[in-house]
């Protein structure tokens, strides 16, 4: 609802003028209520009309007792809470209402009847249950957590489940009570229709006071825990105090009574309406002359039928009435009552050790005192700046001069060296004055003539002015920039991106103060850097800058009053890049208006007690730093509710929203009654964000495509002092996920899509090793065919020749040279003869053991190459040998072959070993001989003319195998290959195969 939906009023002008008595020196009188904000809302804006209780729960809500039921208000929002089915009470006519230890909210009735909200039900006491069957008055526990009742027709006491009239066996006489009331030390009060009653703490019965009352009487203790009585025939006044005798009309029958942190008694008006204030400092029952002041339906207040008046946690008074809610909020600006200074040209501010705050309408000088302005002297042309000396006398920028103002009286100054105007102008430290010049630059005035300085390099144009008190004059330029002069020397500095246009220069601690239109910047050690907020837009257009004894920061622009603490300015300065944690001040917290934007100089000044004196478009305005109404109250937090798509669900912890859902919408409050507009909630969703989401004052939270999942969302809130409530509330919830988007389907999905890739793969490589098994048949019978057509072909042709060539050799006589070349050269076809069944032999070993395993091929080879020689030959097996696809089985066998050949040939071994071992991913080969093993040279790039070693070595490799030889003159030899057997091998063998047999076929 908010303050669109509120009928925001202050207390007439009159009464600010009234009770004015600021003062530069002593100490401010009594605060009137227009110190107070006063927010009122009607029936239009939301609120309930016939409002007769008020309470506030442990929840933070304010709630409200009306004559059609129970509403709670947030602040914000007034809704109506109303009992479910078999919890209703016979009426919704309420007229009291109480908060209990327990966090219990009890509920009376016109009608007579009790009940009590407690965790979110309703529980209801009729007149079978003892409750009071008259109206209900009030509630109040004593001491000893006793809690009790007042009604019209009896003093009722809570026991267990049922409620007890009290009557002699307590002391009490009377047979109704008008009002009931426990004090800090736990002593009940009660007004009965004559007088007033108290039971101690620890007392069984109760004690007349021999205070005397009219009907209808209320009681309240103030800050002292002294009893306040008033009734309609005594007035209102201290209990026990002096009395008067009763008159025809006496004066202030209150129907209820709080007091504020300075004393004041606040009261709702029985006799003739409306709030009053009042001073309790006189013993005798209030008089006309103790009112400090009176609002009623004129001034503002939702109606002058005004009857409960509560106190929340946070210091904010509430005021219910028939045609709804008022709320009395502290503020902690001040409007200084006089019109003059609201005016269209603006006006100047400054302070004087010697004459106080100074302030100009138009032509005239004021010094503010605690009479109000007082005129000192009036120029001849509209002021537009002001410049202070410690002697009390006041340069003023007038037109086109500059003056001296001392005690009423004005002179000129002389005039600049050349034609031009003054545009701005500053006191310097030594007490003389320097001023910008629009042709010649920056001026000193020494009391005597005017001397430039900066020989022309100062550029004019500036907008902002300073005379530091180490002699420096800073210059601040609409373009952001900011120069210095000293000693002869200008230094500049660039603050385009932090500030903008350049409105006020400042020199605090922190360094030099630079506010624009854009932003804040600080200058300190030669460095510049910007000074950030969280709400960045509450440092524009700032003009006015002062700081505290402290070294707290105040800059006034145009969206209010910022203050800084000092402390975050230096880690600031520091380098901390985080925002500086600022508090707010604005026409929420009494501010007339905002900075002025064409002053030309500083806005804000601190006046000799501390106080901070704004210049703002409508008036002037004062804060005192030292007396701040702060809020420590950290507001509780309620997650209201959770909607999914177009569904709402309540808001408990573990709902699980159903299958499809994706957009959220989460609605959560803060509880601080007294400034709503200014709580700053921060939220996450565990689960979802990494990090708080900055929500402002917004109170719903928005999600969009969010996954199935279980989720946590956090909120926590800060009220306008800037107290957070880092516990805040917390929601569980789930989102129901549909089939398709669990596990499961992901799994099996998954599942899928890799049996249909290892289906594929299989099928891929079952083609590939058909065609290279194919293509290796191919190969074997090709081989066998060259084996024989050598066999039947060629080497018979040889040997055929050799025969015939061997008759003719036979022919010849034996010492004839003729046949000895014959026989040299049947010699040399022998040798290749023999030579040509060897490739016979070797193009067919691959297929003489083709149907036998690998132990028994080598077993079978080794017999054959054992015979004729005495070489011990034996086959190691150990392990179950592995099921090998032939191609490879052939490759193994032609590496053993190979290696088995050379050491029956060449070793002159004795003993020769194949070891064939297998592990789980490897088969392991070795071959040993005791020979005299290979040369060194041999073993390193092997023999000339030979490919033994190396077609090893390669055929390893086509199958991903590892082939490791070692050899030593006498120390024999021995060979190691290690075969992978898995499919990652297989694969690449293959693959080397399928490509092999390309190359050979595109060949």
């Amino acid at each position: 609802m908010g303050s669109r939906m509120c009928r925001v009023s202050s207390v007439l002008s009159a009464l600010l003028a009234v009770l004015w008595s600021f003062a530069v020196t002593g100490e401010p009188a009594a605060p009137d209520l227009a110190q107070y904000h006063h927010t009122a809302w009607s029936p239009q804006h939301g609120a309930p009309a016939d409002i007769w209780a008020l309470t506030q729960g442990h929840d933070g809500y304010l709630w409200l007792g009306t004559g059609h039921g129970l509403y709670r208000f947030d602040g914000v929002r007034f809704s109506a809470v109303s009992p479910a089915a078999g919890e209703q009470a016979q009426t919704n006519n309420i007229t009291a209402l109480y908060t209990a230890r327990d966090g219990a909210i009890w509920i009376g009735y016109y009608l007579g009847g009790v009940s009590v909200l407690r965790t979110g039900r309703f529980t209801h006491y009729g007149a079978a249950d003892g409750a009071p069957a008259g109206m209900v008055m009030g509630f109040a526990e004593d001491g000893a957590g006793r809690l009790w009742a007042a009604s019209y027709d009896a003093l009722s006491r809570l026991d267990g489940n049922r409620w007890l009239r009290v009557g002699d066996d307590w002391g009490y006489p009377a047979t109704r009570a008008d009002f009931v009331v426990a004090d800090a030390a736990g002593a009940l009060w009660v007004a009965s229709p004559q007088r007033v009653h108290v039971l101690r703490p620890g007392a069984a019965r109760f004690e007349d006071t021999g205070e005397a009352v009219a009907a209808i009487a209320s009681l309240m203790p103030d800050r002292t825990d002294t009893m306040w009585v008033s009734d309609s025939r005594y007035g209102t006044r201290r209990l026990g105090g002096a009395t008067r005798m009763p008159l025809p009309q006496p004066f202030l029958h209150l129907a209820w009574m709080r007091f504020d942190d300075d004393g004041r008694l606040w009261g709702t008006d029985r006799a003739t309406g409306g709030l009053i204030r009042a001073r309790t400092t006189s013993t005798a029952p209030l008089a006309p002359a103790d009112v400090e002041a009176k609002i009623g339906e004129a001034d503002g207040l939702a109606s002058d039928h005004a009857i409960p008046l509560y106190r929340d946690a946070e210091g904010n008074f509430w005021v219910g009435t028939n045609l709804g809610l008022s709320r009395f909020r502290y503020n902690n600006v001040r409007a200084f009552p006089d019109g003059r200074f609201v005016q269209r040209f603006g006006y100047a501010l400054t302070w004087s050790p010697a004459l106080g705050v100074l302030a100009s309408v138009d032509r005239t000088l004021h010094a503010i005192d605690g009479n109000g302005a007082r005129a000192l002297a009036t120029l001849p042309q509209r002021i537009a700046a002001l410049a202070p000396r410690r002697d009390g006398t006041v340069w003023a920028l007038a037109g086109n001069s500059i003056y001296r103002v001392d005690d009423g009286r004005f002179e000129a100054l002389p005039p600049a060296p050349a034609a031009g105007d003054f545009a701005l102008l500053a006191p310097m430290a030594d007490g003389g004055l320097v001023a910008l010049h629009d042709a010649l630059g920056l001026l000193r005035y020494d009391g005597a003539a005017w001397t430039r300085l900066g020989e022309g390099r100062i550029e004019p144009g500036a907008s902002a002015l300073l005379a530091a008190s180490d002699g420096t004059v800073w210059l601040g330029y609409p373009n952001g920039s900011v120069a210095a002069w000293k000693d002869d020397r200008r230094t500049t500095h660039d603050l385009r991106a932090y500030t903008g246009v350049v409105g006020v220069l400042h020199e605090s601690t922190a360094g030099l103060i630079v506010g624009g239109e854009r932003g804040v910047a600080a200058i300190r050690d030669g460095r510049a850097h910007a000074v950030r907020i969280d709400d960045a837009a509450r440092l524009r257009g700032i003009t006015g800058i002062a700081d505290e004894t402290n070294g707290d920061l105040w800059l006034s622009g145009i969206a209010g009053v910022v203050r800084l603490r000092a402390n975050q300015l230096d880690a600031a300065r520091l380098g901390a890049d985080a925002p500086v944690d600022a508090r707010v001040f604005d026409a929420a917290d009494g501010l007339p208006g905002v900075a002025l934007q064409s002053a030309a100089a500083n806005t804000a000044v601190r006046d000799g007690a501390g106080r901070l004196w704004l210049a703002t478009n409508h008036g002037l305005a004062v804060v005192d730093p030292a007396k701040l109404h702060t809020n420590p109250v950290p507001p509780p937090i309620e997650i209201l509710g959770i909607r999914g798509g177009a569904d709402a669900f309540t808001p408990r912890d573990g709902v699980a929203l159903p299958q499809g859902t994706s957009d959220l919408r989460i609605d959560y409050t803060a509880l601080s009654l007294g400034n709503p507009d200014r709580v700053r909630f921060r939220y996450r969703l565990v689960g979802l964000d990494e990090r708080w989401q900055e929500a402002g004052n917004r109170r719903e939270a928005f999600y969009t495509n969010i996954p199935p999942g279980s989720y946590a969302f956090e909120v926590q809130a800060a009220n306008d002092a800037g107290v957070w409530n880092t516990t805040g509330a917390r929601l569980a919830f789930s989102i129901t996920p549909r089939f398709t988007e669990t596990r499961w389907f992901v799994a099996l999905t998954a599942l899928g899509v890799v049996a249909m890739l290892l289906v594929f793969y299989l099928r891929r490589v079952r083609l590939a090793a058909d065609k290279v098994r194919v293509r290796l048949e191919e190969r074997h019978l090709e081989r066998e065919r060259i084996a024989r057509e050598l066999h039947d072909t060629l080497l018979q042709s040889v040997h055929g020749l050799v025969l015939r060539f061997q008759a003719v050799a036979n022919r010849l006589s034996d010492g004839d040279p003729a046949r000895a070349a014959l026989e040299s050269a049947l010699d040399r076809a022998d040798g290749v003869i023999a030579e040509g069944r060897d490739r016979v032999r070797a193009l067919r070993a691959s297929q003489a053991h083709a149907m036998l395993a690998l132990p028994e091929a080598f077993a079978a080879l080794g017999a054959e190459l054992a015979e004729c020689t005495h070489v011990e030959f034996r086959v190691v097996v150990e392990g179950r040998m592995p099921e090998l696809d032939r191609a490879l089985r052939d490759e193994i066998y032609c590496i053993g072959r190979e290696m088995l050949t050379n050491a029956f040939r060449h070793s002159e071994a004795t003993r020769i070993e194949v070891e064939i071992s297998r592990t789980r991913r490897h088969l392991r080969l070795r071959f040993r001989d005791n020979g005299r093993g290979i040369a060194e040279d041999v073993l390193q790039q092997g023999r000339a003319g030979h490919w033994g070693l190396a077609g090893m070595q390669e055929r390893a490799q086509a199958i991903a195998a590892q082939f490791r030889l070692w050899s030593g003159a006498g120390r024999g030899t021995e060979a190691e290959l290690v075969v992978p057997l898995i499919r990652g091998s297989l694969r690449e063998r293959l693959r080397r195969a399928l490509q092999e047999w390309r190359s050979a076929h595109e060949h």
